[in-house]
This record gives structure tokens, sequence and C-alpha cells, in this order.
């Protein structure tokens, strides 16, 4: 395997590369990867280090907590822990992935009295090379003499390379499967029937309720998605009569409320639209499937207590079907929660109410909530 050299300072003295290599530091890192730990060392120390990991040790995570620690002290205990091996030449360091154990191999600092020894060989340059230092690289050959003091040795043998580019970054895999909960906000527009004089009135009560939705990505921008929503659809008939003797024992209606409150389904399909940065704009479309789950009907009175009536809940439909089209903007907080906006108008079949209203109803609703999308796992992308 052929090592890029990402900085080429062989000058340097004996005596200032032992002084380097001596100096005394403190670490205390968790689980940072190897190559932002050497980045870190190499923009804060005078080491400079050249690395071309040929498997998976440039993310191998390195934990280590000591004090007055030296420089190579601290190069060997990286290596052991993300599985490399390293040679030095000056000041800087050239790590390897370990392929084959080495027995009897232990890297050391040249101990050397003078750049002349003969045990030490300096690669010359080459200018026949016009090539960036960052395109040129170094075949190195460890040889450690087992009955001294070890000696690293080094052919001057240059070549030329590709340039050499950093492990890509970790690529995330997702789930299809995205939950959310969202507060809906609706205002209908009912066709009422007239009242049985002029000064009597419909009016529609505002209307809310919450929902939680499940949604399924069929292929990267089209999925489908289910969700469960409590919905209200509440009017007040006013009568409008006026007392002109307190005392009438006759009892005068003033309003008559109607609640009532339906489980709605909605099931719909979503497309994307475009996107621009973290912003997502979509188009939806779909029907609507609502259960009547309760309702109730109080009357007012101006010359007495409010009761209970029946004038209008017995003509309330018990299941009302609807189709809906919208449009929904989603910002993306993080690679899980994303907040969502989504105005719609739903139309439906059907009165709501058929003492109270004429024709079918449509409504104009706005939901607004925030969905969670579930990380399967992380794996390296291909490099």
């Amino acid at each position: 395997m052929r090592t890029v050299l990402l900085s080429l300072s062989l000058l340097l003295t004996t005596s200032s590369t032992a002084q380097v290599f001596s100096t005394k530091v403190d670490v205390n890192v968790k689980a940072m990867p190897v190559y932002q730990l050497l980045d870190s060392l190499q923009t804060t120390h005078r080491l400079h280090f050249s690395y071309g990991f040929d498997n998976n040790s440039g993310n191998a995570l390195i934990t280590l907590q000591a004090k007055d620690i030296t420089f190579y002290h601290l190069i060997v205990e990286i290596s052991k822990q993300a599985h490399l091996t390293f040679t030095i030449i000056g000041t800087v360091v050239v790590f390897k992935g370990k392929k084959t154990p080495l027995q009897n191999i232990t890297p050391a600092l040249p101990s050397i009295s003078s750049p002349a020894d003969s045990n030490f060989l300096i690669p010359v340059p080459i200018d026949s090379i016009s090539k960036t230092a960052d395109e040129v690289i170094m075949k190195i050959i460890p040889i450690v003499r087992k009955d001294s003091t070890p000696k690293v040795y080094y052919p001057t043998q240059l070549t030329t390379s590709k340039r050499w580019h950093p492990p890509r970054a970790q690529k995330k895999s997702y789930s299809r499967m995205r939950i959310g909960i969202g507060t809906l906000v609706e205002k209908p527009h009912y066709q009422f029937n007239d009242g049985s004089f002029p000064f009597q009135y419909y009016r529609y009560n505002a209307s809310g309720g919450l929902s939680v939705i499940l949604s399924y990505r069929l292929f990267p921008k089209l999925c489908v998605s289910a969700a469960v929503t409590t919905a209200s659809r509440d009017f007040t008939f006013h009568h409008n009569f006026k007392v002109i003797d307190p005392n009438d024992p006759f009892p005068i209606p003033s309003a008559t409320k109607v609640n009532q409150h339906y489980l709605e389904i909605p099931l719909l399909i979503t497309a994307e639209l475009f996107h621009v940065n973290n912003l997502y704009i979509q188009a939806n479309a779909g029907f609507y499937l609502s259960q009547l789950t309760s309702k109730q009907e109080t009357t007012s009175y101006l010359n007495k207590e409010d009761v209970s009536t029946s004038l209008y809940i017995n003509n309330t439909r018990q299941r009302i079907n609807a189709v809906g089209l919208g449009i929904a903007a989603n910002y993306k907080l993080s690679d899980t929660f994303t907040l969502f906006l989504s105005p719609s108008v739903v139309f439906y079949h059907s009165s709501i109410n058929a003492t109270a209203m004429k024709t079918a109803a449509e409504s104009f609703r706005l939901t607004a909530g925030i969905q969670y999308t579930f990380l399967k796992h992380i794996k390296p992308s291909a490099p």
C-alpha cells in the first residue's frame, strides 16, 4: 500500500526530533476518531502526520486519559487502539493499516548522533518531478535490528500518485416509517337552511383537534400516510326572541348549541414537489373517513334555565366521507426530527346535519406539528 505524505519536513536535525517526541502533554479524549485526533495534534504541536488507511482504521475510536505522556508513547498508544503500524521520519509520523502481525519489531525513535549517520538516510529532492508536495509519496520499508536499539532505514525511492482523499463521511440509513403528532384548526363553510323568521340565523363554531400521523415512504419522493384525528363539527342557532313580559310563563329560547364530535381517519398520498436546503414542499391528496363519537344539544332560554334538547342532534349523520387536497411545508431540524405545516381544503360528500344544513359542506383546515423519522443503522459509505 502506498502512503501519501501530507507534509515533508525531513530536514530537521536529530536533536530537534528527539526533543519534539520527548515533549510531555496531557491527553483526555473519549471515543474520538483517530484521524480527528491526529489532525488536532498536528495543528497544535510541531508534529506532522501522514496516513492513507486501506481499511477502517481511520474511523477507529480512541479513548485515552493520561497526564505527562510523551508524544512517542502517545503515538504508540494510538497505534495499539487503531491497529496501525507507524514509522518516524524526522518530525513526520507515517501511519499504515496493520495487515499482518510483525514479530519482534518495535518502532522507535532514531538514535543517531548526527545526520551523517550511515544508518539514517534522508530522502533527497527529485527535481525532475514537477508535482505538488501532496502528490508525492514515499515507499517506506522499516527494518529493525533485533540485536541492539532499533534503528529505521529509509530508501530514497519516490514516485507519484493521484491526490489522496480522506475517508468519506459516514452514511446514515433511515427507516421508511415516520410518526408525527400535530394540532389542527378548521374553518368550515356550511350552507345552512333559513330560520323560521328573518331575524333567526345559524353560525358555525370554531373547531379544532389533535392528530397522530403514521407515514410510509414508498419511493424517495412519494409516501402514503394514515392519521387518527379528533374533530368537532359544532354550530349554533340564534332564535333572537325578545322578552316583552318577564312574567310570561311560556319559555322563550335564546340560542341552541349543537356539539358534534367525530373521529376522523385521513388516508393521504404525498409527493415532494421541490426542496431548498432543509425546507421541503409537498402536495397531498386523499380520502377522509369520519365516525360520530359524541353529540350534545343545549338550548338556552331568556326566562328559564338551560336545558338539553333534541331539535337537531337526531339528524346528525353518523358517518361522513370526504376528499381533500393540500400542500405541506416540512423543515428538517435534524436527521430524525421535522417540523411540518399543512394547509388543506376538505370537501364533504353530504351535509353534516340534515335539519340545519341544506347542501354538502367544505372546510379549510391548518395542521401543524412535528414528525420523527426512525433511524435504522449507520454504515460507512463506499470510497
